[in-house]
């Protein structure tokens, strides 16, 4: 900037002082669903986050993913985004736990993850953004419909109405 004091010294005006900023650590435990599903169903998803070292004060959001894989990435689904800022500021060392009704897509049956991702949206500072995460398996059902009995008459005459009655079968 400009110098509006002349000195005898000016290489002596500037001073530093090292600091260390406490930020906290969201973790994200204990995330419990179904262990089966069928596929386009709403289920219960429940987890908890911890502060573990400093206050967490901003508000956050939380997402819950489904994943075909262990790994969280950014292929994953997203199901669910839930508001915190009910429990903010989370005070050190506090915790709290959320569960939501998640509605799973009707594509593909198997096993599969659901991560739940501590603010997802990254409003919280902190001093590890890579543990924010954990994950509960499912193994997501689809059902195996069969058309059994279905009676057909032997003779028919054009523009004849008919009735047919059968029945479906979920194995």
């Amino acid at each position: 900037g400009a110098r509006y004091q002349g000195e005898t010294d000016e290489s002596n005006n500037v001073a530093a002082l090292g600091i260390e900023i406490a930020a906290p650590d969201l973790q994200v435990s204990n995330v419990i669903a179904p262990a089966t599903a069928a596929l386009g169903e709403s289920i219960p998803v429940s987890w908890t986050v911890t502060s573990a070292n400093e206050a967490a004060n901003a508000d956050w959001y939380d997402h819950v993913y489904l994943s075909t894989d262990a790994t969280f990435d950014a292929g994953d689904t997203r199901l669910s985004t839930v508001w915190v800022g009910a429990h903010t500021p989370l005070s050190a060392a506090g915790s709290y736990t959320e569960t939501r009704n998640v509605t799973l897509p009707a594509t593909g049956s198997g096993t599969r993850w659901l991560f739940v991702l501590a603010d997802g949206s990254r409003d919280q500072g902190e001093s590890n953004e890579t543990n924010n995460t954990a994950s509960a398996q499912v193994t997501l059902q689809a059902p195996d419909l069969s058309v059994q009995r279905v009676p057909v008459p032997t003779a028919l005459i054009s523009a004849q109405e008919v009735q047919v009655s059968y029945r479906v079968d979920n194995a």
